[in-house]
């Protein structure tokens, strides 16, 4: 199920709690669609109490082979998205708490007898007294009505609701550690000029959720969920997120991804009952070089959920939450020095913007001017098209490593400057077929992506 929507409706919605509200529903729509949904509605709420009947946050249906996934949950901490009447604005509700807040809450099954069921939510951002960058973001929840986001949190639980001590958001101001989720995004904003807050527990944000100049696009199964922002101005003439308005402070996002899902997995994880093989993970592309700090920020903190296999095969009794962090010093790159935990391989992918203007890029084959990602031949054709490389989540802890496997549903593709992509891709509505299934092309400036088209 892929759709596209936006929770401003094309206008500038008067009340920030009615966009969050608006983000809920529309994600609630999408990952709870039937298989053959070719419509979906959501009314916008304007304001905490009123719901304009003439609109539609949801622009298109544009896949629906496969069904959205996911069941709304209930129970002691359920999904509590309101459709109808009133609801209560979050700069009143209080600090965050998971039986008060608001929540687009989510599961299915894991086929894991241990932790039976796969979970993801949206919901406001945990507590936060700081802003460990330095820069003075807002304090959730006091000031959330001026700068609203939106959290995701996914991983695995023994409860269909949000009761799970285990799986419970991230709080940045305790660089928590779950035993058995991720708060992937720590900022979905909902206006044109968020603040910027990096906490080593979370990922950068998905900038632009404005009601003027984006929209979302959202592809959900029961394997993962994928969103991704897409400017109202991007077209296949001029390019894709080609146009960077600059925020505060430093960071000019050219478009964002956020990743949430299942990773192929090993013969002899498929025999543990504990061990749901979920992954977590998001880029930003920014406009900044490889120089600064910010280059390429958030598109190397990774999650995963895994058990592991010593040096002499023997396999682990338990799964933990393993983890990489950007380190904030220097973005480009990390393989291990600013790892926090668990340690995973990275990069998953080299963004484009990597341009090898620092040493701790150039040992690595960064450069804006190397095609990392090149075309490959149709194997039917012979035809050069956006190759597909996989996305492969691994651990390398001695002793406790594993192979692991790539994300479901999306791969890396080309990353070239737009007009020599426009070389190996023909239209705006083209898709590709990779091992019999369609797959379209996302482009963020000159990084493509491929997802599954279903």
């Amino acid at each position: 199920m892929i759709v596209t929507f936006d929770p401003c409706i094309g206008t500038t919605a008067p009340d920030n709690n009615a966009k969050y509200m608006n983000f809920l529903r529309c994600v609630t729509a999408a990952a709870t669609a039937a298989a053959g949904t070719t419509t979906l509605t959501v009314n916008p709420w304007t304001s905490t109490t009123a719901i304009d009947a003439t609109k539609n946050c949801i622009i298109s249906v544009d896949a629906n082979t496969e069904a959205g996934g996911w069941t709304t949950s209930t129970g002691t901490v359920p999904h509590n998205v309101v459709n109808s009447g009133s609801f209560t604005a979050i700069t009143s509700a209080g600090a965050y708490t998971a039986a008060s807040s608001y929540k687009a809450d989510f599961y299915n099954a894991s086929g894991k007898s241990a932790v039976p069921y796969n979970k993801m939510t949206f919901h406001i951002p945990v507590n936060n007294t700081y802003d460990t960058s330095g820069y003075a973001g807002p304090v959730f929840p006091a000031a959330w009505n001026s700068h609203p986001y939106v959290q995701a949190t996914f991983g695995c639980s023994t409860a269909i609701d949000f009761s799970d001590s285990g799986y419970v958001p991230s709080n940045a101001t305790t660089n928590q550690f779950n035993t058995r989720s991720s708060t992937v995004n720590k900022d979905i904003s909902l206006t044109s000029s968020p603040y910027y807050i990096y906490s080593a527990s979370v990922l950068p944000r998905m900038d632009y959720m404005s009601q003027n100049n984006c929209k979302f696009r959202i592809a959900v199964t029961a394997n993962y969920c994928i969103i991704w922002t897409e400017r109202y101005d991007s077209t296949y003439a001029a390019g894709y997120h080609v146009n960077s308005t600059s925020h505060n402070p430093g960071v000019s996002p050219y478009g964002a991804i956020m990743y949430m899902g299942l990773r192929e997995t090993q013969p002899w994880e498929n025999a543990l009952n504990f061990n749901p093989p979920w992954v977590t993970w998001s880029y930003m592309n920014t406009a900044q070089t490889a120089s600064s700090s910010y280059a390429g920020f958030g598109s190397n903190h990774v999650r995963a959920f895994m058990a592991g296999i010593d040096n002499a095969g023997g396999v682990s009794t338990s799964a933990s939450v393993r983890d990489v962090t950007n380190g904030y010093s220097n973005a480009v790159f990390n393989d291990g020095s600013f790892d926090s935990g668990n340690q995973l391989q990275t990069p998953i992918f080299y963004p484009r913007r990597w341009d090898g203007t620092t040493s701790e890029n150039r040992s690595r084959g960064g450069g804006t001017t190397n095609i990392q990602y090149p075309p490959q031949a149709d194997t039917s054709t012979g035809v050069q098209v956006p190759g597909a490389y996989p996305i492969v989540i691994r651990a390398k802890t001695t002793a406790n490593w594993n192979p692991g496997g790539q994300v479901r549903g999306i791969y890396k593709s080309i990353s070239m400057p737009w007009t020599t992509q426009k070389l190996y891709w023909t239209a705006a509505n083209q898709t590709f077929t990779i091992n019999g299934e369609n797959y379209i092309p996302v482009v963020f400036n000159e990084d493509m992506f491929l997802i599954r088209n279903i």
